[in-house]
């Protein structure tokens, strides 16, 4: 059977060959085609865009340099040296010592003291004694005191002898001493008048008062 069918393929072929030479034979009977120009259009496709611009690459900057730290120097500065002193010259000290001498006024010097006066000094010592004395003609001893002390007074009267003021200056310690002393200066006024020979308008004194036990 397949010997059968490989032989009826050959056939087959053998006569569609022979068909197709038959046919290339055989005179064209179609009549012959005219040439005509066809007229040709051609359109120009718009130019391409340009190509975008290229990115552009920034440069590095450059780093900024460091700047310098100023250096500060601890050190202090050496002392000044001391410049010598000059002497100026003989004739500079001359000329001062002539200026200076001119500019200097004579003063008058001050009238001497008045000689002292034997007599008023005597005058006073008397005047003094005598108020002492006046005083202890008014001194009254308190019969209750039995120590013995002292007490200063101070006091002052007018020319005429008359009691200024008083106060106790110093204590004696003992409070009826002190009130007896303060009284008898007020029993004493008025004093002896001032003489002429004791300067003042007011006289101040400060007296001591003993008391003594009897």
């Amino acid at each position: 059977m397949t010997m059968v069918r490989h032989m009826s393929t050959a056939a087959a072929l053998a006569l569609h060959v022979a068909c197709i030479g038959i046919a290339m034979s055989m005179p064209s009977s179609a009549p012959p085609v005219e040439a005509r120009e066809i007229p040709i259009t051609l359109t120009l496709a718009p130019p391409p865009p340009p190509p975008p611009p290229a990115p552009k690459v920034e440069e590095p900057r450059p780093e900024p340099k460091p700047v310098p730290k100023a250096v500060v120097n601890d050190t202090p500065p050496p002392p000044p040296v001391p410049q010598p002193m000059l002497d100026p010259p003989p004739e500079v000290i001359a000329s001062a010592a002539t200026s200076v001498a001119e500019s200097i006024v004579p003063v008058a010097p001050p009238p001497p003291p008045p000689p002292p006066n034997p007599g008023a000094a005597k005058a006073k010592d008397d005047y003094f004694g005598r108020v002492l004395g006046w005083l202890e003609r008014h001194k009254r001893t308190p019969r209750t005191s039995r120590i013995q002390a002292t007490a200063w007074v101070e006091f002052a009267f007018n020319r005429s002898g008359r009691l200024v003021n008083s106060k106790l200056f110093k204590s004696s310690g003992v409070a009826v001493l002190d009130e007896a002393a303060m009284k008898m200066v007020e029993r004493s006024s008025p004093f002896p008048a001032v003489p002429k020979e004791v300067p003042g308008e007011t006289i101040s004194l400060q007296v001591p008062v003993e008391f003594t036990i009897r």
